[in-house]
């Protein structure tokens, strides 16, 4: 949640364990007692939250290229979150704003297989 089009409140929970419960819920809301869950990315996360919580609502669980208890958060998301923590994403993200043709070529790179970081060295931003 918060990703995408999904739309929250600014004081909604949308931590991983929230989200787990928020299953739950929406399951009570379905009077469905009994899941067969499958979850991959960060829906893993919260799948196994899930189960931690609420292993009698479960009749199996597959989980596929997703977040694990030592991998999490992804390494790669944790600079992302340090300049979220500092308010400093938004300057990062501006020459995308300023020149989509350079994020469109950035998305063919990674699509043909070259490594892209998710975030270049400041150095390189103005490219």
């Amino acid at each position: 949640m918060g990703l995408g089009y999904s739309e929250i409140g600014p004081s909604q929970d949308v931590s991983f364990t929230a989200q787990a419960h928020m299953v739950a819920e929406v399951l009570d809301s379905l009077a469905i007692e009994k899941i067969d869950l499958v979850a991959n990315d960060s829906g893993g996360a919260i799948a196994q939250i899930f189960a931690a919580h609420y292993p009698h609502r479960l009749t199996s669980l597959v989980l596929t290229n997703c977040d694990v208890h030592d991998g999490w958060p992804p390494p790669q998301v944790l600079p992302i979150m340090e300049h979220c923590r500092k308010g400093t994403l938004a300057p990062i993200f501006q020459p995308t704003l300023d020149r989509p043709d350079l994020a469109r070529e950035r998305l063919r790179a990674r699509r043909i297989g070259a490594a892209v970081p998710q975030l270049r060295r400041p150095e390189y931003s103005n490219r």
